[in-house]
C-alpha cells in the first residue's frame, strides 16, 4: 500500500491478476512494449493513479483492470488492443476521455461504467458488440458515435447517461438490450441526436429524435425508459406494436414509420403527423391506410395539424376533411390565431365540400334537431 512509484522492464510480458491492487499511493505507471497482457484487477482500487500508458504489444486489458481507480484522468491504449474486459474501467469517476483503439473488437459488461467525468466517446471500426451496462451511469456523457460493425448494443449499455443527447445507431444493429437507454433523460436533437438515430437523421437542433434502422428487429423492455423528452422517432414497421412496451408512458413523439396498422391508437396521431412531414406516397397501400385513418379522425387530429403544418396541408390536398367536421375544424383554426391557415380553411370550406354535401350535413343537423324539440 505504500507503493508510489513503479517501473517496469522491456524484458516484462505480462502482468497477473491483482498484481498491482490496492497499492493505494501508486500515482503513474508507463508499460513497456513488451507487455503483451494485462490480468485481471491488475491496477484495482489503485486511487492515486492518475494516469497511465499501455505502449506497444499490450492485446488486452483484463476484467477489473482499473476499477476504482478514482483520480485516473488520462489513459492511453496501445493499438495493439483488442478486447477491454467487463469492468476494466468501472468506477474510474475522474476519467475524461479515452480513445479506443481500432484493433478493439468487443467492450466488456460494465466496462465504463460509472466513468461520471467521461464526457465522450469514439468506438472504432472492428466493435461488434457493446456489453450489457457497458456505459451506464456515464452522466457526463453527451455525444457516442456507434460503428457500422455493431451489431448489438447489450441490455442497459447507456442507461443513465442523462447528459446524453446525441447517439448514432447504424443500420448494422439488429438487437437493442432492454433498458438500453433507460434514463436518458436529456436526449434530445431533431437535428442532432440519434438516440437513436442514425445518420439517418443527421442531428444538429434541440429537439430529441431517435432513429431505429430497419436492421433492428428486436428491441428489449423499455429501451427507452425515461427519455420523455425524445420528440421524434423513427423505426422499422415491424416495431410499431412495441412502442407501449418500449418507450416511456409520458413520451407521445412524432413517429415515421411505414406501416401504421400495428401501432395502437395512443401513438397513431404522432405516426399521421410523421407520414405528412415524410411526404409519402399517398397511393401505395400503406399511404391509403394512412389517409383512412386520419379523414377518419380528422376532427381530432386538427389540434395536431395545427402544431404541425405538414398535417395540416395533407388533410387539404387530399380533401381529408368532410363536411360534417368542417364547421369544429374551422372554429379550431380560428381559435388558433393563425391567419394563413384560416383563411387555407375557408377557402377549403368553400371550394372542396360540395353545396350537396353541405346540404346533406345541414339536414341531419335539422332533423336532429326537431327530433330533439319534439321529445321535449
Amino acid at each position: 500500500t505504500r507503493l508510489k512509484n513503479i517501473t517496469l522492464s522491456n524484458g516484462v510480458t505480462s502482468i497477473g491478476d491483482n498484481a498491482f491492487s490496492g497499492c493505494e499511493r501508486l500515482t503513474s505507471i508507463t508499460i513497456p512494449d513488451s507487455v503483451t497482457s494485462i490480468g485481471d484487477g491488475a491496477f484495482s482500487k489503485c486511487e492515486s493513479l492518475k494516469s497511465i500508458t499501455i505502449l506497444g504489444s499490450a492485446t488486452s486489458i483484463g476484467d477489473n483492470a482499473f476499477s476504482g481507480c478514482t483520480r485516473l484522468k488520462n489513459i492511453t491504449l496501445s493499438n495493439g488492443v483488442t478486447s477491454i474486459g467487463d469492468g476494466a474501467f468501472y468506477c474510474c469517476s475522474s476519467l475524461t476521455c479515452i480513445t479506443i483503439p481500432d484493433g478493439v473488437t468487443s467492450i466488456g459488461n460494465s466496462a465504463f461504467r460509472y466513468c461520471r467525468s467521461l464526457t465522450s466517446i469514439t468506438i472504432p471500426d472492428g466493435v461488434t458488440s457493446i456489453g450489457k451496462e457497458a456505459f451506464s451511469g456515464c452522466s457526463s456523457l453527451t455525444s457516442v458515435i456507434i460503428p457500422d460493425s455493431v451489431t448489438s448494443i447489450g441490455h442497459g449499455a447507456f442507461s443513465g447517461c442523462k447528459s446524453l443527447t446525441s447517439i448514432t445507431i447504424p443500420d448494422s444493429v439488429t438487437s437493442i438490450g432492454k433498458n438500453a437507454f433507460s434514463g436518458c433523460s436529456g436526449l434530445a436533437d431533431k437535428h442532432g441526436f440519434v438516440i437513436i438515430r442514425n445518420v439517418l437523421y443527421g442531428y444538429c437542433g434541440n429537439d430529441p429524435d431517435v432513429t431505429i434502422p430497419n436492421s433492428v428487429t428486436s428491441i428489449g423492455d423499455k429501451a427507452f425508459e425515461q427519455c420523455n423528452k425524445v420528440s421524434d422517432l423513427t423505426l422499422p414497421g415491424t416495431l410499431g406494436a412495441e412502442l407501449k412496451r418500449i418507450l416511456d408512458k409520458d413520451c407521445k413523439p412524432v413517429i415515421h414509420i411505414d406501416d401504421i396498422s400495428s401501432v395502437s391508437s395512443k401513438y397513431r396521431p404522432g405516426c399521421a403527423v410523421g407520414f405528412a412531414e415524410d411526404n409519402r406516397d399517398c397511393t401505395d397501400e400503406n399511404g391509403k391506410a394512412y389517409l383512412k385513418y386520419i379523414k377518419a379522425n380528422a376532427a381530432k387530429l386538427i389540434g395536431k395539424a395545427i402544431e404541425h403544418p405538414a398535417l395540416f396541408h395533407l388533410m387539404l390536398r387530399e380533401k381529408l376533411i368532410t363536411a360534417k367536421n368542417i364547421d369544429a375544424i374551422t372554429e379550431a383554426v380560428q381559435q388558433s390565431g393563425n391567419a394563413e391557415m384560416i383563411a387555407a380553411i375557408l377557402d377549403y370550406g368553400n371550394s372542396s365540400i360540395s353545396e350537396k354535401d353541405k346540404g346533406k350535413v345541414q339536414q341531419k343537423k335539422d332533423e336532429r334537431d326537431a327530433n330533439v324539440t319534439n321529445f321535449i
